[in-house]
């Protein structure tokens, strides 16, 4: 979960901070995250759903349940020696929208919409 400048590790229980690091060959490498091991689509699924049960989420006045955050999974793929990379952004927040929040949610989705573009 990427939520302003801070990324979470949504498989950990702990929800503990993970670094991202731009190797010398410009990849970003995630360093601390929990690996789950999977050996089915309903594992998969499992694991999946446990994650964004975790996820940053609040009401407003368009959505009852919004997301907060940026969640990213990365599927490992030994077989073909390669990965699939899932990613579902929060929504931006249209400035007309936010005349309802309060300072911190309007500070907050400031963050998401500048997040989107790092």
């Amino acid at each position: 979960e990427i939520k302003g400048n801070k990324c979470v590790d949504l498989m950990s229980r702990a929800r503990s901070e993970l670094k991202l690091l731009e190797s010398e060959d410009g990849r970003t490498n995630v360093v601390g995250a929990q690996e789950t091991p999977v050996s089915s689509v309903e594992d998969l699924q499992r694991a999946v759903h446990e994650a964004f049960a975790r996820r940053a989420t609040a009401s407003h006045g368009r959505n009852e349940e919004s997301s907060r955050s940026h969640c990213i999974c990365i599927v490992e793929l030994p077989a073909v020696k390669g990965s699939l990379v899932l990613v579902d952004c929060a929504g931006t927040e249209r400035r007309q929208d936010t005349d309802q929040h309060s300072a911190e949610r309007t500070k907050e989705s400031a963050e998401i919409n500048s997040s989107l573009h790092a």
